[in-house]
């Protein structure tokens, strides 16, 4: 499989009067409760509850201009684990104006773009935990986190 994309493919949706939702479940990778805030980078970040697990996956995508953070200003998934060697490719919704990809410790950036189809890749060679964020609307939460395994 080339390529496999993550994304969510059930949203918000309960059943019944539990009152208990289960996470979202995905194309690719498990789903899983996420409580850090990477030292405060995700703090109050729409969607940094959940970690999508794709592990042992050689391609992951991540949309941008995801529902969250009062429009389109999301990443999705926020937070995101993959193994060494994984190549993250960042995909445009082409909604909530033009976005781009920027690394917290400028390792790569992306141009900005509002067009739908738009991609942007990196692969993750080292172990390690990756903030990055989209700089024109980093301020209302649109930020992710790679950590690498």
């Amino acid at each position: 499989m080339a390529a496999v994309t993550i994304g969510t493919v059930l949203a918000g949706c309960t059943s019944g009067g539990s009152g208990t939702e289960e996470p979202p479940e995905t194309t690719a990778g498990e789903v899983e409760a996420n409580d850090e805030t990477f030292d405060g980078w995700l703090s109050g970040v729409d969607g940094a509850d959940r970690l999508t697990d794709a592990t042992g996956r050689s391609e992951v995508r991540v949309r941008v201009g995801a529902e969250g953070n009062g429009g389109n200003f999301a990443f999705d998934p926020a937070v995101l684990r993959v193994s060494t060697g994984t190549t993250v490719v960042w995909e445009w919704t082409g909604l909530g104006s033009a976005h781009n990809v920027v690394d917290e410790a400028g390792a790569f950036q992306s141009g900005l773009s509002g067009t739908e189809g738009t991609t942007f890749s990196h692969t993750f060679e080292t172990a390690g935990v990756t903030k990055y964020a989209c700089t024109p609307h980093e301020s209302i939460g649109m930020k992710g986190v790679v950590v690498v395994d």
